[in-house]
Order: C-alpha cells, then sequence, then structure tokens
C-alpha cells in the first residue's frame, strides 16, 4: 500500500475540522480541534511507521516480517523522532541508519530553506501534543489550530523520509 494512504483519514478530518475553524469562532474551541488534529496526526504516523517497516521487513525474508509485525504491533504511540532514529531503524543495521540520517539531512536543509520551518521540529510538536492532549486532557495552548496542521504536514516528511530508507 502506498505510504500516503496512510495519511487521508488525518487529511479528511483536517478538511473537515477546518471549515469549522473560522474567525468567529470561540478561540477554546479552536484549540480543542487542534489537539484532535493533533490525536489523528499521530495515529496515521504511527500506522504508516508499521506499515514501513512491516513491508521492508517482509520483503527481506518472511521470518524477519513474522519478527517485525509482533515487534511493531506494539509501540502504540512510540513515534518520537528520536525512537524512529535511535531504536527502530537501527533494527534493520547501519547502512538504514546512515541512510536515514542523510534523507533527513538533505531534506530538513531543503525544506527548511524553501519554507523556513523545519520537518523533525514540526514531527516532534505534533507528537508532544498529541501526548498531552491525549493523556493529561490538555490542549496545544502554544499553538493556533493552522500552525497545528502545518506543523502535521510538515511532519509528513520525515515519514516520506523513512520510508525511502527502508527499500531493499
Amino acid at each position: 500500500m502506498p505510504i500516503i494512504i496512510r495519511f487521508d483519514h488525518a487529511d479528511e478530518i483536517i478538511a473537515h475540522f477546518a471549515a469549522l475553524v473560522t474567525p468567529t469562532l470561540d478561540p477554546l474551541l479552536s484549540i480543542k480541534y487542534a489537539g484532535f488534529v493533533a490525536v489523528a496526526a499521530v495515529t496515521v504516523y504511527e500506522m504508516a511507521i508499521k506499515d514501513i517497516f512491516m513491508d521492508f521487513a517482509t520483503k527481506k525474508h518472511p521470518v524477519l516480517g513474522s519478527i517485525t509485525r509482533e515487534t511493531f504491533d506494539r509501540i502504540n504511540g512510540r513515534v518520537k523522532y528520536k525512537v524512529i532514529k535511535e531504536e527502530y531503524v537501527p533494527l534493520f543495521g547501519n547502512k538504514y541508519s546512515t541512510k536515514f540520517a542523510k534523507k533527513i539531512q538533505q531534506r530538513s536543509s531543503e525544506f527548511l530553506r524553501l519554507n523556513r520551518r523545519d520537518i523533525i521540529s514540526s514531527y516532534n510538536n505534533i507528537v508532544v501534543w498529541r501526548n498531552e492532549f491525549a493523556h493529561a486532557g490538555r490542549v496545544p495552548v502554544t499553538a493556533t489550530f493552522q500552525e497545528v496542521v502545518r506543523s502535521y504536514e510538515d511532519g509528513k516528511e520525515v515519514i516520506k523520509c523513512l520510508n525511502s530508507t527502508m527499500v531493499r
């Protein structure tokens, strides 16, 4: 399955909420919508990460695919960038860790130059906002609805780099 299909769920939620978030909407309600967007965003990130690793491992060897499926079925929200970079990718060898670091560095530099935003910071922000909203009931008061959506879109670049790394 193409990895971009995994983003459809969150994209649909964002499209729906974007129609509701107007300048006249109560700012507190707008921020709550941002919290729901963060939850949907991290959900699709997690599904995409699982798919990337499971597809890669299954193509390498059926036994590796089975082990990887068991391992990644239990990640449940453990999708911080640092975890992906330092725990998940290294499971498949130094070759892939190096390749991922190179792709992230390249894309991050290019994206920063073109958009003046850092994809890794955006990705990490979404994960933090999701955790605060889902586990503590706190809304992302430091970000607007539009900033949460933009961070989700920027964070997709991290997933795309991971996807292009985990290729035989």
